[in-house]
């Protein structure tokens, strides 16, 4: 894949003594304004809410402060309220999503076309049905993913299945790890385990996989493989952990991790600006240009490939842990079920 960010940081293979391959293409340091001696120019930063009504930035956020209370945010007026169920006590949601309108505590999956709503816990998978009960899916195997007909995708045996249909074999994914440059020898000396740790469709064809690669004794390098069809079409080697919670734009053209990089539909990865922390949740604006980015202190409003500004970022003092990005229409309503 190639990056979009400004420094192609090098992804090190210590465990395999391999050589790696990424160079550090950073410019050197621009040279600040000249300074008279009389005097000295100073811009004041220009106010949050000024930024968020310049940059077109809207929508209603959904977020879960640090005492897991759920919050909604409304932008770009930084309206902030506390979010209350049927019997006005507070919606207490760590991690959360939204299916139907109705608030869902834990990690859930909603497939493109709001058909079907699924999550997998303890290699089981659960559905919800019609009536918003949870019911028990035939099959075994975690993590899901839902396709974007509602179809369940799931990993059983190191393999990604569809009901009882093998779509990628452990052999697939041993090839996409030996694709990495730094890796295709230095795989044929070690024993090592392959195996997926998250995995989503950004359309019927195309799949981003999140790869571990284990060797024995050694520490683990962290992959992202997109698949179209069969075809492996681009593959991503990450400076910044583990590829988690893959989550889809609206339109399928991007998919984004946990940890801030962005993989767009052809291939291409981005990184998220010099100094963002690491993450652990982010959400897409409605519109695509921006992806937000939480680590558990604050939101961060990271560019997508989109933005006309790719190394820019807005921070907005909100303790969140978890959140979803909606449009504001005449219909929203953040109370859950």
């Amino acid at each position: 894949m190639k990056r979009t960010a400004t420094v192609i940081l090098v992804a090190a293979v210590g465990f395999l003594g391999a050589v790696a391959l990424a160079d550090a293409l950073r410019p050197g340091a621009a040279s600040g304004p000249s300074r008279t001696p009389e005097t000295t120019t100073r811009h004041r930063p220009e106010p949050l809410l000024d930024t968020l009504r310049r940059e077109a930035i809207s929508g209603l956020v959904l977020y879960s402060d640090e005492n897991c209370r759920l919050h909604s945010l409304v932008l770009p007026r930084m309206a902030d309220d506390v979010v209350h169920d049927e019997s006005g006590a507070d919606e207490v949601d760590c991690r959360f999503g939204l299916s139907g309108g109705r608030v869902l505590k834990g990690d859930i999956e909603v497939s493109a076309d709001r058909s079907r709503t699924a999550r997998c816990r303890r290699n089981r998978v659960d559905v919800l049905d019609p009536a918003g009960q949870w019911r028990a899916w035939p099959q075994t195997g975690c993590p899901v993913a839902l396709r974007p007909d509602g179809r369940v995708t799931q990993v059983r045996d190191d393999r990604i299945v569809q009901g009882r249909r093998v779509l990628y074999t452990r052999a697939d994914l041993r090839e996409a790890a030996r694709a990495h440059p730094s890796l295709a020898a230095a795989l044929d000396r070690v024993r090592h385990r392959v195996y997926v740790t998250d995995f989503a469709w950004l359309d019927e064809r195309r799949v981003i996989v999140a790869l571990d690669v284990e060797p024995a004794g050694g520490a683990p390098l962290f992959l992202a493989a997109l698949f179209d069809g069969k075809a492996l079409i681009g593959l991503d080697s990450s400076p910044l952990g583990p590829y988690e919670d893959w989550l889809v734009s609206p339109s399928g053209e991007y998919a984004a991790s946990s940890n801030g990089i962005i993989v767009a539909s052809d291939g291409r990865a981005t990184d998220p600006p010099a100094g963002v922390p690491p993450g652990q949740a982010v959400a897409f604006s409605p519109d695509e240009r921006w992806l937000a980015y939480v680590n558990g202190t604050s939101i961060y409003l990271v560019p997508t490939p989109l933005n006309d500004d790719p190394d820019r970022f807005i921070r907005l003092p909100k303790a969140a842990q978890d959140l979803v990005w909606q449009p504001v229409t005449s219909g929203t309503s953040p109370i859950g079920g």
